[in-house]
Order: structure tokens, then C-alpha cells, then sequence
């Protein structure tokens, strides 16, 4: 698996099916785009909606009434908030996606859909290879504690699922398993699907914080530039050298050349 994650990197995931989806939109235009970013962005607001609902459900102990949602039906109080800002944050930017194809006549999942896979497989090749080096383990385990179904479940866990939780924080499968719950929960159980959320949800984070900061910076410096006026020039002529950027004229008077 560390090999086939290494060659969807050398290929951009290009090699692999997951790609296909991403060349389905290509050459669509703007108005057959438009559709998809109402679609998302309604979503966005109605899980925002729900989500908000939930919290204040929460907060008064599940004294409100219960939507008919399945998120409702299936879930406890507790989890429901969880549930609502992951679907929240991929609504947002799946809507976000689909404005770039608008603009690009679908060409902008392409780019994104690869540096996600390629993002993706990285991880992989450090999840597999990790995964491969502490299997070793598993021989003296064995020898010590027989091999059973128990004793395979608790060296999942010490060995395994560490790295699965973080690879699937790093690409924000926490994200995205909160779309399709069931499977998710059934696979990790409620806390092991709401701590993969949360590395998610804080990875986005910083990731925005930081392009928010950037651009925060590169306007202050922009600002700056265009609010600097030159300095006023020294009094009088002599021989005391000018400061920068002034230079003295045959008339006796400094002269300022920015």
C-alpha cells in the first residue's frame, strides 16, 4: 500500500479512479455550475441552522423538541452539535469548489481534487510505512499472549489506530465520515469519529488562521508602502555627508530623489 500511494504521488492520483470525478465537470460552463453552488451553499445554511438548533437543545438538556432529521432520531444530544459542524465545514467547502468551477468552467476541482489526493497519499505513505514497522511488533505479542481475537483487537489498538486516527485528521476524513454517520460511528465508534472530527476541524483551522494572517500582512505592507513620505531635508549646505536619498544642488540647497 506505501508503494501504491507512492506512485499516486509521482502520478498526481491521475493513475487512480478517484480522479474521474474530477474531469466530469470539465468544460461545463458557468450557468450548468451555477446550480451546484445554490445547492451547497443552502446546504451550508440549513446544517448551520440545525446545528444551532442542536446547541441550544444541549444547553437546555434535550428539553426541545426533536426533528424528524435521522440525525435526530439516530443520535444523542450529545452528538448531534458534532454531527451538524462537520457537515457544516465540508458544506462550505464543497460550496466554496463549486464557485471555482463556475469561474473556471469546471476546470478548479481538478487542481484542488489533485492536491487534496496528492495531499491524501502523502499521509498515506507515512500511515502504511508506520503501520509496516510497528507490525513488527506483533511477533513477540503473539508469543507472549497467543494469537486470538482478543489479542489481535488490543494490538489494532495500540499499534493501528493511533496512526489511522491522525492520518484521517490530517485529511479530514473526520470531516467527511460526519456525511455518511452510521458508517462512520460503526467503524469508530461515537468518540473515535467525534476526535477525528475535532483534529479536522482544528487543521482547518490553523490552516485558515494562517492564510487569514498572510493576507492580514501582505495589506499592512501594501499600506505602508503607500503612506511614506520623505523625510524633511536638512538645513543648510556643507561638506557633512547628505542623508540617503538627498544630494546637494549647485544652488546650495538639498534636493530629495526617492
Amino acid at each position: 500500500m506505501a508503494i501504491e500511494d507512492t506512485w499516486n504521488i509521482v502520478t498526481l492520483g491521475y493513475g487512480s479512479e478517484r480522479a474521474e470525478i474530477f474531469r466530469g465537470n470539465d468544460g461545463k460552463g458557468p450557468l450548468e455550475q451555477a446550480g451546484t453552488v445554490l445547492e451547497r451553499g443552502g446546504s451550508a445554511i440549513g446544517n448551520a441552522g440545525a446545528g444551532l438548533y442542536s446547541l441550544a437543545d444541549l444547553i437546555v438538556l434535550n428539553a426541545l423538541p426533536d426533528s424528524e432529521d435521522d440525525v435526530y432520531q439516530d443520535n444523542h444530544a450529545l452528538v448531534r452539535p458534532f454531527l451538524f459542524v462537520g457537515r457544516v465545514i465540508g458544506d462550505v467547502w464543497k460550496a466554496t469548489e463549486a464557485i471555482g468551477n463556475t469561474l473556471t468552467w469546471g476546470l478548479f476541482d481538478n487542481v484542488s481534487g489533485s492536491t487534496g489526493m496528492l495531499v491524501e497519499d502523502v499521509v498515506e505513505v507515512a500511515k502504511h510505512t508506520g503501520e509496516a514497522v510497528t507490525n513488527l511488533a506483533r511477533g513477540p505479542g503473539y508469543l507472549i499472549a497467543g494469537r486470538n481475537d482478543s489479542s489481535d483487537a488490543v494490538m489494532d489498538w495500540i499499534l493501528l489506530v493511533p496512526l489511522e486516527f491522525a492520518s484521517n485528521a490530517a485529511q479530514m476524513k473526520g470531516i467527511a465520515n460526519m456525511e455518511d454517520y452510521e458508517t462512520a460511528f460503526a467503524q469508530k465508534g461515537v468518540i473515535g469519529s467525534i476526535l477525528e472530527l475535532g483534529g479536522s476541524a482544528y487543521i482547518a483551522y490553523e490552516v485558515i488562521d494562517e492564510i487569514a494572517d498572510e493576507l492580514d500582512d501582505d495589506d499592512n505592507g501594501h499600506s505602508g508602502d503607500s503612506g511614506t513620505k520623505p523625510p524633511d531635508p536638512p538645513d543648510g549646505g556643507g561638506s557633512t555627508p547628505p542623508p540617503s536619498g538627498f544630494y546637494l544642488g549647485a544652488d546650495g540647497t538639498w534636493y530629495y530623489v526617492p
